[in-house]
């Protein structure tokens, strides 16, 4: 998601890296043996000789002795301009940064994490002035776009009775504030053939990070532009089971109410369709 990101741990286990992590151990590591003799005494890293810069986001995963000495740290991110989080089983005395208190298996997921993160999307124009706001990520050595298209006459590309019939199930009046979301490979919007498959065949890894990726963006775009609906089709009827299990947990993390329309209840030949509203905005209803 070309987000610098580096990892700095105090453990000396190698489970990080049987996870396929990256990360600098600050006291060694146990697949260098001599790495814990030489770096027990001076580290291979000291975190409070950093220089921090305005925009830096850094989290701290576990805290001991009341937030000392690390809140020194923490003072100089902020003095910098920088944004500290904190995840700990219960609050610091000595950390003036977020706090968020519970087991790391609990309270922490890439979708949290990625929610203090400034993703950033582009204005793509597709005629007359209609800004659509996309998104890039790498997956699997492959480039990949989001969309997200305010619903108008000439852009949306939602049969008519289906949006009739989206707008009887959700009681929302699609309108500007209607975004449809899709997602596919840079190379198929350069080569004019949209959704044709990747070379790699996603496993249930990238799925998964798929799903986060796609999960970030949403609640990014929500968290700037006022939304009263969001709507997605599935394209492949082998993926309606993934998208139904992504729905049901984007609607706990970003806070929405989902419905989800499909093909074997509604005839919908094309696969199901997802529609997602802000539970945060109230907006016209139909009666």
């Amino acid at each position: 998601m070309n987000i610098e990101f580096m990892h700095y741990t105090l453990n000396i286990d190698n489970l990080l890296e049987q996870s396929g992590g990256t990360v600098t151990h600050v006291y060694g590591c146990i697949n260098n043996i001599q790495s814990l003799l030489d770096q027990r005494d001076l580290p291979t890293v000291d975190l409070s000789t950093f220089i921090w810069e305005r925009g830096d986001i850094v989290f701290f995963l576990g805290i001991s002795e009341d937030g000392l000495p690390l809140a020194h740290i923490e003072s100089m991110i902020i003095t910098a301009g920088g944004t500290p989080y904190h995840y700990n089983l219960s609050k610091q005395p000595h950390l003036t940064g977020k706090q968020v208190q519970g087991d790391l298996l609990d309270i922490l997921s890439c979708t949290e994490v990625l929610r203090y993160v400034p993703l950033t999307f582009e204005d793509f124009d597709v005629g007359e002035k209609i800004p659509v706001q996309v998104a890039q990520f790498e997956l699997l050595g492959e480039q990949y776009e989001i969309y997200f298209t305010p619903k108008t006459d000439t852009t949306s590309t939602l049969p008519a009775e289906t949006l009739a019939h989206i707008e009887q199930v959700t009681g929302v009046i699609t309108d500007e504030h209607t975004y449809e979301i899709k997602f596919d490979l840079v190379s198929n919007r350069e080569k004019c053939t949209p959704y044709q498959r990747p070379k790699s065949n996603f496993q249930l890894k990238e799925m998964r990070i798929l799903g986060e990726i796609i999960i970030a963006f949403i609640n990014a775009h929500s968290a700037t532009i006022d939304v009263s609906l969001y709507i997605a089709q599935a394209q492949y009827s082998k993926l309606n089971a993934f998208y139904a299990r992504l729905a049901n947990v984007t609607k706990k993390r970003v806070e929405f109410d989902h419905w989800l329309l499909s093909h074997k209840d509604h005839g919908y030949s094309e696969g199901d369709y997802h529609a997602f509203k802000p539970t945060r905005r109230t907006f016209p209803t139909q009666n």
